[in-house]
């Protein structure tokens, strides 16, 4: 039977392209689907895996952007869950563009942003075709300034500072509600780009760590 996984993320599981991503949207935006890493890790993974796209640029585990709707991870769940039940895997990658200025929250308190973000996903699966599925807490990549000396729009040094934490928060909260964790940080870097996307070959990377992580 054909295995399905659920990837759940930002702009770095949508695939956008560093070198391009401060410009307008165009067809070089976006890396293409022999590029990004969920699908990459499809083709890892071989025969009999089906991984599912939902990367959304911009995308937080609970805050609302005040310049862009939907961003809302928590909020947006249920509809990506539900939209592809059953799945028998499911990989949650967020917490970067919580990191932002904007939202003046701590290392700490993102990570409350994931633990209610598991607390209803949970809740979604118990009633669901995907009660089985297991969970893979990805702690993203580390911020940094660009190849210039600046900081992606809407990130600083705290941002920086921030984003290095995240795993320490997080690897406890995916122990106690029974998920795996891998923090990305310790495989890949953000693009000197721009300081915030992954770059190819580190999309290659992560489906390969990705594939040799899942055991479904």
């Amino acid at each position: 039977m054909m295995k399905r996984i659920l990837c759940y993320g930002d702009s770095n599981t949508y695939g956008t392209d560093p070198v391009n991503s401060g410009q307008s949207i165009n067809s070089s935006a976006r890396f293409s689907m022999d590029e990004r890493w969920p699908l990459l890790l499809e083709k890892e993974l071989g025969d009999g895996y089906r991984v599912i796209e939902e990367g959304l640029g911009g995308r937080t585990t609970v805050f609302d952007d005040p310049m862009s709707p939907g961003r809302n991870g928590v909020e947006y769940l249920d509809i990506a869950f539900r939209t592809h039940d059953p799945v028998d895997y499911i990989i949650i990658m967020l917490g970067t563009n919580d990191t932002k200025d904007v939202y003046s929250a701590s290392a700490e308190v993102i990570s409350w942003g994931l633990e209610r973000m598991l607390r209803e996903l949970k809740n979604l699966m118990r009633d669901s075709l995907s009660q089985e599925a297991q969970i893979l807490i990805v702690s993203p990549i580390y911020v940094r300034k660009n190849s210039k000396g600046n900081y992606y729009c809407g990130f600083s040094k705290a941002s920086e500072e921030k984003s290095k934490k995240l795993a320490g928060y997080y690897k406890p909260i995916a122990e106690h509600y029974g998920c795996q964790f891998l923090d990305a940080a310790e495989y890949i870097a953000a693009s000197q780009a721009d300081g915030i996307h992954l770059g190819q070959e580190d999309h290659k990377i992560l489906a390969r760590t990705l594939a040799r992580k899942i055991d479904i």
